[in-house]
């Protein structure tokens, strides 16, 4: 079943014990907000924001910030300004495939039940404050994702990349050394700060299999790095670029 907040003015989502599970929700106000108040929001499925506003905090003068659980789709027919994030984090916890289009995020975090389930941009620009890429693939099509900060100390995870779409990570405040799997075949894929060179790999085995676009390394050199972990190549095209040395 679909649960539709459609009211004018204010409306609370408060789950008093934690023990709530929605369905869909859908946000279809003609005017103000829907608060989420007491304990963190619970989706099984599709996440629609269509008119109004949807708030991770608790009130007009909040007192908390809860978070966001969801294991379908995130579509927000109205622009960012229709989702105050806060300091909340959103979980992305689907067991295969899920589909975010325009959305600005505090914390976005990948934490699927499979690692090659996948957090679909397809159009639109997904951005966020913090990623957390714990378990899953990002696959950006077409569109922008774009992460101003990365939780883990490094490239960690999955992510796929083709003709259309553009990846932008940066870590201004930690490394940028390549710990997880990429696969380019197409788009741009842009890799800004870091605090020492990029290892390729440093703490665990890495991968990187790339037909065409560009990966590009905005401040650092690139180091192929020989240690205990093993780097998986298949390049057969696209370019590679690094503001120092290779």
């Amino acid at each position: 079943g679909e649960v539709v907040f459609n009211g004018s003015g204010t409306q609370y989502i408060q789950d008093i014990d934690g023990n709530t599970v929605f369905w869909n929700v859908r946000i279809n106000k003609p005017s103000g907000t829907v608060y989420i108040d007491y304990n963190d929001l619970h989706v099984d499925n599709d996440m629609f924001i269509e008119s109004g506003i949807l708030s991770t905090t608790n009130g007009p003068s909040p007192t908390a910030t809860y978070n966001i659980h969801i294991n379908g789709h995130w579509f927000n027919n109205v622009g960012p300004s229709a989702f105050i994030e806060s300091t909340s984090s959103v979980f992305f916890e689907g067991l295969d495939y899920q589909i975010c289009d325009t959305e600005t995020f505090h914390t976005l975090v990948i934490d699927k039940t499979d690692a090659l389930g996948i957090f679909h941009v397809d159009g639109g620009t997904v951005t966020c404050s913090v990623l957390k890429l714990d378990l899953g693939k990002i696959y950006v099509m077409s569109g922008h994702f774009i992460a101003n900060d990365l939780f883990y100390n490094g490239i960690t995870g999955n992510y796929k990349l083709a003709a259309g779409g553009q990846i932008d990570l940066s870590n201004a405040d930690g490394y940028v050394d390549l710990n997880g799997n990429l696969e380019i075949t197409g788009g741009l894929f842009n890799v800004h700060g870091g605090t020492s060179m990029s290892y390729w790999p440093w703490s665990t085995n890495a991968s990187i299999t790339m037909s065409g676009g560009i990966l590009d390394f905005k401040g650092q050199v690139i180091r192929i790095n020989n240690s205990g972990f093993s780097l998986t190549q298949n390049i057969t095209g696209g370019t590679i670029r690094t503001a120092g040395n290779l």
